[in-house]
Order: structure tokens, then sequence, then C-alpha cells
């Protein structure tokens, strides 16, 4: 098991390290490098490999999340609601989970004809750090995301 902390290159050595150790196979939750690097590694040493989570186009086993569908759902929900002002924390930018995502809470805001105000889709980059600057960036706006006063909470 290995953290590549989303690096493409530490990404493809790790899994050269572990094909040079006659591994069996791999789960890989790939980093947006991946076709160019580990990818090639697996290929030329013929390694059975399943990709997880962040799917590729990649003709390769893959297991993950309808990203778009699900952030799309979730924000209709919000919506229905009376969430007015929804903000879309995202995380680092090129993967594809990020990717569709995004895309799911765009769809799901222009479904509903509510013009997205692009201060409320931030960048949490896909770690704590991230995450809590992000959130702190969201909060601290000042028209920072919330709900219409007749929105009831469960």
């Amino acid at each position: 098991m290995s953290d590549t902390s989303d690096d493409p290159e530490r990404e493809r050595e790790v899994v050269a390290n572990l094909v040079a150790h006659h591994i069996r196979g791999l789960l890989v939750s790939p980093t947006s490098g991946w076709l160019g690097g580990a990818a090639r590694v697996i290929r030329d040493h013929q390694v059975p490999c399943v990709l997880v989570d962040r799917l590729q186009r990649a003709s390769v086993d893959q297991v993950g999340v309808e990203n778009e569908r699900a952030t799309a759902t979730l924000v209709e929900h919000l919506i229905s609601r009376g969430h007015t002002r929804v903000a879309c924390m995202a995380g680092r930018a090129g993967l594809s989970t990020t990717d569709e995502r995004v895309a799911g809470f765009r769809a799901a805001m222009a479904a509903k004809g509510i013009p997205v105000d692009e201060g409320l889709v931030v960048n949490g980059e896909s770690t704590d750090n991230g995450g809590r600057k992000a959130m702190r960036m969201l909060l601290t706006r000042r028209e920072p995301p919330r709900g219409c006063s007749s929105a009831t909470t469960p």
C-alpha cells in the first residue's frame, strides 16, 4: 500500500518498485497523469490492474461511483429544501472525480435555473488543509453559501 500524494511521477515510481518486487496485481486510484506514467509500466509488465474511484478512458477494469449523477442528486436535494446559494468545494483540478462532481453541481444548478456564483466554486486540493482553507474562504465571503429563510432543517 502506498500514498503517492496525487503526484504522477511518484505514482510511476511506486508502481515500478512494486512491479520489481513481482506483485501479482494492483488496485490503483490513479493520478491525473496515470496514462503517461504508471499505466505504461503496468502495461509493459502485463500486471493485472483495477482502477478504483478515479475512472479513466483506458482499457482496464475499473470500479467507481457515478460522481456526476450523485452530485447532481445531492444539489437537487439542497435546492428542493430551499437552499439558493449552494457552494461546491471541489478536489484537486484534473482528477476525474473532481471534474465529474463539478459537472454534476453545474448541471443541477442549470436544471433549476440557478446561476452559479463562481466565487462559491472553490478548490479544496483533495487534502485536509486544502479543505479547511477552502471552507474558510467560503464562510468568510461577503455573501457565503446559505439556504433561504423558509428552508427547514432536520
